[in-house]
Formats: structure tokens, sequence, C-alpha cells
């Protein structure tokens, strides 16, 4: 694994650990949705560091998802709930804001268990390295 590629997944797995910790705080799960978010952003950029797919300079984990060409499997749905949570928030306010407004906890536990889901598959994939 390239360094680059580690380095994308330990801050990935920051960011889900930190998700971890605020999701149990009722006024803070729109942070803990945020860094929900932000630990699938970084993971799906460890594949794409790792297999030379491009310098993709965005934040829509829906895009991010399309480059790297369907080397792993997520849920549609739910990448496209957690990418309104960071693409919507271009204010501080509204940082971790769902389209309904603050994720209650039980939203946010959903999106951060989809996230360590995620996490967990993109690292297997990025151990096993296939040569595609």
């Amino acid at each position: 694994m390239k360094k680059i590629t580690h380095e994308w997944l330990e801050h990935a797995w920051q960011d889900l650990e930190a998700a971890r910790q605020l999701v149990t705080i009722e006024h803070l799960t729109g942070i803990a949705a945020f860094h929900a978010q932000q630990t699938v952003e970084k993971a799906l950029k460890a594949i794409i560091e790792e297999y030379d797919l491009g310098l993709v300079k965005t934040h829509d984990i829906e895009r991010l998802y399309a480059t790297i060409e369907g080397r792993i499997i997520l849920e549609e749905d739910m990448l496209e709930q957690l990418n309104t949570v960071y693409l919507d928030a271009r204010y501080p306010a509204d940082f971790g804001l769902m389209p309904g407004g603050l994720p209650s906890k039980n939203e946010a536990e959903k999106l951060l268990d989809f996230a360590e889901k995620s996490y967990e598959t993109i690292k297997q994939y990025l151990k096993k390295k296939p040569n595609r």
C-alpha cells in the first residue's frame, strides 16, 4: 500500500473515531454526521490514490464513488444521504445538517454505521490490493 493511501485511511479512521464519540451527544449529531461523511470521503480517496485514478478535488462522495468504477459496492442511497451532510453545508451553521435539519440521534447512528461499514470494506479491499 502506498504511503499516501495509508495516510488517507488514517485520516478517515480519525474522522470515524470522532463521529463515534460525538454521536452519543444529542446536540452534536450534526457534527457526528459530518465526520461520518468525511470518513467515507477520505476512504474513497485512498482507493483513488492507490490506483492512480486521477486527481479528484471534490467533497462529493457520489462523484468519488463513480471514480472508483465499481471496485467496491456501497449502498448508493446511503451515499446520497451522507453526501447531503457535507454538500449542503456552505455556512458554519449548516455543518452536518440534512435536508430536514439536524439529524436525530437515530439518523446520525445510521449514517455512522454506514461510514463504519464503508471504511472497513475499503480497508479490506486495499489490503487485498487487486490489480485492477
